[in-house]
């Protein structure tokens, strides 16, 4: 029984030491195949040289690249705010309902009494004429103290006239923002 388990011992550790010597072997003609040049340490670990190391650095490079664009984009929308239920001119003239929308957003900061500049004032998505409804206004300030300014003083759209009193003011959020918000007002509901 000794000299059976003995053999069986030595035959299971020449198959792990082959099929260990067998897995480096694919793996190193793997990487020649893709161009890398692979070598071991004295433990047996691979070390990655070459293509891979590139191909690494430019995965990295375009991560980075997509952090910077996504980090701007909420940069550039902290100076924002949008507008819900503003009501929407049937007009067919782009001009006509872009002035009748600014005039909307001004009679809202007069109406909670904050003086500031507009930048730009657009609706979010296409107009159609056949859809009932409006679309969301964006309103894009100078700068992110006016933004502020302006969700602190919402409150005073309870004195307002009526057609104020129906609008909704926002910060502009991103998608991914916005999902997270009403996951958490969904549990705050539940609670």
């Amino acid at each position: 029984e000794k000299v059976c388990e003995k053999i069986q011992d030595s035959v299971k550790s020449t198959v792990e030491t082959t099929v260990q010597d067998s897995v480096k072997s694919w793996a190193s003609v793997a990487a020649a195949a893709n161009g890398d040049t692979q070598s071991t340490d004295a433990e047996g670990f691979t070390l990655v040289t070459g293509n891979q190391k590139s191909r690494r650095k430019q995965e990295l490079k375009q991560a980075l690249t997509e952090l910077k664009k996504e980090d701007s984009e909420n940069e550039s929308r902290l100076a924002n705010i949008i507008v819900y239920r503003a009501p929407e001119q049937d007009s067919k003239d782009a001009e006509v309902r872009t002035k009748k929308d600014a005039k909307i957003v001004t009679n809202l900061l007069n109406a909670i009494e904050v003086d500031a500049k507009l930048c730009k004032v657009v609706r979010v998505g296409r107009f159609d004429e056949s859809k009932p409804g409006s679309r969301p206004l964006k309103v894009c300030f100078e700068n992110q103290a006016t933004t502020k300014l302006v969700m602190e003083n919402t409150n005073k759209l309870q004195n307002a006239s009526e057609d104020l009193k129906q609008l909704s003011v926002c910060y502009d959020l991103s998608e991914e923002e916005r999902i997270t918000v009403k996951t958490l007002v969904e549990q705050a509901k539940e609670k």
